[in-house]
């Protein structure tokens, strides 16, 4: 992996003085979207025209606010839907600006593309994409509307991994950046916490209109892995980023979603097992107790139910929704029959990548996950800075996560999981880019560096004991 050979390219150092304005209107959106979401409340559209066209000028200024506000978008926009298009969200209005925001900022100040190892999987997904999906659509056998909406949303994902990666030129932007994702997953728990809070009687919790309780409980796991990553390696400041997981993790446990419980603890165990933490046991042990003492855990015992020959209806349900496609999948084994024509009963990211890109979408979606996964170990050996390799590690584990969780749940092409899985990955590259590792680090790492590894967790010494320098 390269790094910038040049960061002076007219790159601004300084801090942006659109911060607080940003702030102060993603605060008047999480406003109306909770008087909306929580009270009912008719506002109308003016206020959200208002909010978007100052967000859209806030972009074009400094298009690092933009971004910023594109990841708060993505916790708490609810979907709805506007001239019979479903599945409208904030960040499809935002993102376009930001997008052509980050394009202008490059052709003027001749930004050269950050390195990725990503670029050419993710070409070849795309194309995969459009090949399996242009015969059918000619010959009729897929909805236009719903299969152009799904691979714009495809493009969508790329695009947002490509303006992570690109729109964070320095060291500050990507910490700003990952402070910016995990406070906007605390955003969304506490939502739901409050959800929660005002209708007690609710079975699980669904979080932002539009969304169900698999896919926030999924959300939430990815978050909490990059929460307690970045806590492994925060030293000082762990016990903070631990108390930010566990207020994340109340709202989780009544979501009710055992595909979320169970992806959450292969997440913890891969955070566990390469930070060697006490930390991470710990969180476990307070999740359980959140499960124990409350009604999550007639919920949860079900899954052992798998293990006894008594599997849940639910699943059930799944097995024989995935055994209907089967024929199917075996008239289309390579391309597969094209984006949106897989039934909803197809609740599986792996079976609806067969489906609708076949094996060979398959196989190069999981590249794509591969290379990220390895470009985060080498990270979490080798970056200078503790907080980048926290962030490294929660990714890694989340991504784990989040693969389990796609067992039951199309995780990978939910907007709500999907697109902070992108971003969080532009930003894993943006931070290989902006402090290379070091030279004398190997590609692929088999463990981590003793500074990880110890039973208390502190990453602020290097390879060779010493103690880390605070990077610049």
């Amino acid at each position: 992996m390269e790094g910038y050979s040049d960061l002076s390219l007219d790159v601004e150092r300084r801090r942006s003085p659109l911060v607080v304005p940003a702030v102060l209107a993603g605060v008047a959106a999480l406003g109306l979207i909770a008087a909306q979401g929580l009270y009912g409340a008719d506002i109308g559209y003016v206020p959200h025209a208002c909010l978007a066209g100052l967000v859209a000028i806030l972009a074009f200024h400094d298009v690092r606010v933009g971004l910023g506000l594109t990841i708060a978008a993505i916790a708490v926009s609810p979907e709805f839907t506007i001239l019979d298009v479903p599945n409208v969200r904030m960040e499809d209005f935002l993102f376009p600006a930001v997008l052509l925001a980050w394009v202008l900022r490059a052709l003027y100040r001749r930004e050269r593309p950050a390195p990725s190892d990503l670029a050419v999987p993710l070409a070849a997904l795309v194309a995969v994409t459009l090949f399996s999906s242009l015969p059918n659509l000619m010959y009729r056998e897929l909805p236009f509307a719903r299969s152009f909406f799904r691979f714009g949303k495809s493009i969508e994902y790329c695009l947002m991994f490509f303006a992570a990666l690109n729109i964070a030129r320095t060291e500050r932007d990507v910490r700003a950046f990952i402070r910016v994702l995990w406070a906007a997953g605390l955003a969304a728990a506490l939502y739901a916490t409050v959800q929660r809070l005002l209708d007690p009687d609710a079975i699980r919790l669904q979080g932002m209109p539009g969304e169900t309780a698999n896919i926030l409980g999924g959300y939430i796991v990815f978050h909490v892995c990059i929460v307690l990553g970045l806590a492994v390696a925060a030293g000082a400041h762990k016990p903070a980023y631990f108390l930010i997981a566990v207020a994340m993790a109340v709202p989780f446990v009544h979501t009710m979603s055992r595909a979320s419980y169970v992806s959450l603890f292969v997440g913890l165990a891969v955070l566990g097992i390469l930070s060697r933490d006490r930390a991470i046991v710990l969180f476990l042990l307070v999740v359980a107790a959140l499960v124990a003492f409350t009604q999550a855990r007639d919920r949860f015992e079900t899954i052992f139910g798998l293990m006894t020959g008594t599997p849940p209806p639910a699943w059930e349900a799944r097995i024989e929704g995935w055994k209907g496609v089967l024929p199917e999948v075996a008239e289309a084994p390579l391309l597969g029959w094209g984006l949106g024509r897989a039934p909803l009963a197809i609740d599986n990211e792996y079976v609806r990548q067969v489906y609708e890109t076949g094996f060979l979408g398959l196989a190069i979606f999981l590249a794509i996950v591969w290379r990220a996964g390895r470009a985060a170990l080498r990270a979490a050996r080798t970056s200078r800075a503790p907080c980048f390799r926290g962030f490294a590690l929660g990714y890694l584990a989340g991504t784990a996560a989040l693969l389990v969780h796609s067992l039951t749940a199309v995780s990978f092409t939910a907007i709500r999981t999907a697109e902070p899985f992108f971003i969080a990955t532009g930003l894993l590259y943006a931070m290989l880019a902006v402090a290379p590792p070091r030279e004398d680090a190997r590609e692929l790492p088999s463990a981590l560096p003793p500074s990880l590894a110890g039973s208390g967790g502190n990453a602020g010494t290097e390879l060779s004991g010493k103690p880390a320098r605070a990077p610049r």
